[in-house]
């Protein structure tokens, strides 16, 4: 039932309600979404973002909770989006920072650290792997680059990389492999960025060696050579 009042274009309309017919003496309550907190406004108004108003002929809005948000005009809150937790100030929802993810049927007060060998990008909704070349050793830490000397294969354990074999080198950081030495050269540790010439007598015919063959009797060969 409407309420009726002497009203002249709303003006004296109560708080939660408006009129802004100036022939009606009835004032109508605000839709849930909107608000009015005081007489002599014809109007009433969007709740503002974040905030709500459920029923009608409400003179103020609500807050939305912590891990929850509404748009501007809202009747109620939603939980916070997918890669979204309400960490915020006052319990806004904000994108999950770089390491962290949280999905539509998790708690949405926060999001959570990626484990060991995974990583994430701001706002995401899972954790993913540490691509080839790159690896994480710390929970909620960003995937990093294999040094130099070092590599790791995908689909590898993520939480470390591997030295370079002997015969092999890699002097770039974040890849998924290393190079052979070229003949000529040799190398005979792990975890090498760059492999040594054989000395001159010495050869080595084939890629990858781990060391250097000394000429024969009666022959020879110049510095780095792959052939006497």
């Amino acid at each position: 039932m409407l309420t009726l009042y002497k009203t002249y274009k709303g003006l004296d309309c109560p708080a939660g309600r408006y009129q802004p017919d100036v022939a009606s003496a009835a004032c109508l309550p605000c839709v849930p979404g909107k608000f009015k907190t005081a007489a002599g406004k014809t109007e009433c108004v969007d709740c503002a973002a974040n905030t709500f108003s459920k029923s009608p002929g409400l003179s103020s809005c609500e807050n939305c909770g912590v891990g929850e948000k509404s748009e501007e005009g809202s009747a109620k809150c939603l939980k916070c989006d997918a890669g979204e937790a309400g960490t915020g100030t006052g319990g806004i929802c904000q994108p999950c920072d770089v390491g962290r993810y949280r999905n539509a049927s998790m708690a949405s007060i926060k999001c959570v650290v990626c484990p060991t060998g995974s990583s994430s990008e701001a706002g995401s909704s899972k954790c993913l792997s540490c691509e080839a070349g790159m690896y994480s050793d710390i929970v909620g830490e960003a995937c990093k680059k294999c040094d130099a000397g070092l590599y790791r294969k995908s689909k590898t354990i993520a939480t470390s990389c591997s030295s370079c074999d002997e015969g092999r080198y890699q002097n770039e950081k974040g890849r998924a492999s290393c190079l052979p030495c070229i003949p000529g050269s040799f190398m005979n540790i792990t975890g090498a960025l760059e492999c040594f010439t054989c000395g001159k007598n010495e050869k080595s015919e084939e890629a990858g060696a781990k060391e250097c063959e000394d000429c024969g009797v009666g022959e020879k060969s110049d510095k780095g050579s792959a052939k006497w």
